[in-house]
């Protein structure tokens, strides 16, 4: 099997700039991925609201408005979820003497404040009172998606191609979100929006993967580096919800943003090795040459690299799947580590993201600095990284998190004031955010390229039942106000011990067969050094 790490390293700098270009262009499909993630903080915002109320007199209604009956009493309850209905039991036409006021269920719809929000999911449902569950059921059913899509796509990806896998993905995100705006009740918005996770969350993934797969030195970098438009994605949210405030008109321009991959996918070959890893290695030498200009290299220097990139390892044409994670002793360990781990990182980080909109402060703001904090943890994180390790970083920084929850739990129970709250809950999401980020670098260096996208899709699919359970989670601070907080703190910090557990991936080569990984493995068991490259090629 031809390595590719061999291959990238002869080619030098020769390669660096198709690296960086190649990088670029996948990397904007986290741009999209980010916004329908966080969309529902700006078409789901909470608003004030009211039950809309009637003065009944004789079994007829009118409308608080009106002014033949101006003397009765406002019919609005103290309970925003009831209405006070005021009745004149004489059948006069000018003044009502003997008046009876009583409380009753709202059942004639509700009054919205629409002065930040001309019309959202919630105003035109209705999904307020204890209708308020559906929200966290469509949030809950979108991340059902994202489980399901990363389950399909890690095997298509690894079965078929990163860059198949990638425009199918980016295609049917782009149709399903479209879709949404042709919903007409609560329930075929709900399903449109699963099917918007199914495709969204895959593109992201294999773009991720993919540049994981096509550079070398800079892998660290490259790795982090997908979060930073997933954030900028984020941030955008707060821009286009401030002057498009009704939900539809929002949904039609996030949607628009998959649209510029279409034209990129043209110009981005396949993952050189991924071929390789498939023993396609005409094809891979193909796709590798497209990352340097064809008459930069002589003959003779062409077939010396691909002669020394060449080793003894084979693959055949076996076809790997998620099954193939749990067959190996060794791997099979790693494999639910990691899968508690992306549990217990996705649970926290919605957990704080989609609760921005309870803050107080601007919605608009709140929802910015969310994202700010992202891109600042990834500068930081890229910076510190290789020097610090995947292993510890990732412990340290999913333990800050769930700290910091724990910390607001006693603020929540407690003498926390607004803005301390706000302080602390930024403060987790740092934490949360950096946690993701070195997750999805650490997972794809643990796992040989010939099941990478599985072993991805694997640790997306745990990811994915921690968010659904989020909504729930976060919809119990209207039960008790520092419970949810205190789970997200309590699951984090054993994540992070959790974390300590694992193996160091830092400057070592990716493995691109199963042996290699499990070569990895023991070394670490052993207590071997493999902190250089060579280590795996022994």
């Amino acid at each position: 099997m031809i390595e590719f790490d061999a291959v990238l390293r002869s080619y030098g700098k020769r390669a660096a700039l198709k690296q960086v270009l190649f990088t670029a262009l996948v990397y904007w499909n986290a741009l999209p991925f980010g916004m329908h993630t966080l969309a529902p903080i700006m078409y789901a915002a909470p608003a004030n609201y009211r039950c809309n109320a009637s003065i009944s007199l004789d079994g007829r209604n009118f409308p608080y408005n009106t002014t033949i009956y101006a003397d009765l009493t406002p019919g609005f309850s103290s309970d925003k979820c009831m209405k006070l209905i005021t009745s004149c039991k004489e059948n006069h036409t000018e003044k009502c003497s003997n008046v009876s006021i009583h409380e009753e269920q709202c059942d004639s719809g509700y009054w919205f404040d629409r002065m930040e929000f001309t019309n959202t999911i919630i105003m035109e449902w209705g999904l307020v009172c204890d209708k308020k569950i559906k929200i966290s059921i469509a949030t809950s059913l979108y991340m059902a998606g994202m489980w399901l899509g990363s389950i399909l796509f890690g095997y298509i990806s690894d079965r078929f191609g990163r860059k198949p896998s990638m425009i199918a993905a980016v295609i049917g995100g782009m149709a399903a979100s479209l879709s949404l705006n042709l919903a007409v009740d609560f329930w075929t918005f709900q399903l449109l929006r699963f099917f918007v996770g199914v495709f969204c969350y895959p593109a992201f993934m294999i773009s991720f993967i993919y540049a994981m797969e096509i550079n070398y030195k800079q892998r660290t970098f490259a790795g982090l580096l997908i979060h930073v438009p997933f954030a900028v994605g984020h941030a955008l949210n707060s821009l286009i919800a401030f002057f498009c405030r009704d939900w539809r008109h929002f949904n039609i321009i996030i949607s628009l943003f998959f649209l510029p991959y279409v034209i990129f996918h043209f110009f981005i070959p396949e993952s050189p090795r991924w071929y390789f890893s498939n023993d396609r290695n005409e094809e891979g030498k193909a796709s590798a040459l497209k990352f340097i200009s064809s008459h930069e290299l002589k003959k003779d220097e062409e077939k010396a690299i691909w002669e020394d990139a060449t080793s003894s390892n084979k693959n055949g044409q076996q076809t790997y799947s998620a099954v193939d994670l749990f067959k190996g002793t060794r791997m099979r360990i790693i494999t639910f580590k990691v899968i508690f781990i992306w549990f217990s990182t996705s649970f926290l980080f919605y957990g704080l993201s989609l609760n921005v909109g309870a803050l107080n402060g601007n919605i608009f703001v709140n929802n910015a600095m969310n994202a700010g904090v992202e891109i600042l943890i990834s500068i930081l994180i890229i910076i510190t990284l290789d020097r610090v390790g995947r292993r510890h970083m990732l412990a340290l920084t999913i333990t800050f998190s769930g700290i910091s929850c724990i910390i607001n739990a006693v603020m929540n129970s407690t003498v926390g004031t607004d803005v301390s709250r706000v302080v602390v809950s930024l403060l987790g999401k740092i934490g949360a955010a950096g946690a993701f980020q070195i997750l999805y670098n650490f997972t794809a260096e643990l796992y040989p390229t010939v099941i990478r996208s599985n072993g991805v899709g694997v640790g997306s699919m745990a990811a994915r039942i921690g968010s659904i359970c989020t909504p729930f989670v976060v919809r119990l601070y209207d039960v008790i106000l520092f419970l949810p907080d205190a789970i997200f703190g309590v699951v984090a910090v054993l994540a992070g011990l959790v974390v300590l557990t694992l193996p160091e991936t830092t400057r070592l080569a990716l493995p691109q067969t199963l042996d290699e990984a499990e070569l990895l493995y023991i070394k670490q068991k052993q207590g071997r050094s493999v902190t250089q490259e060579s280590n795996l090629r022994e």
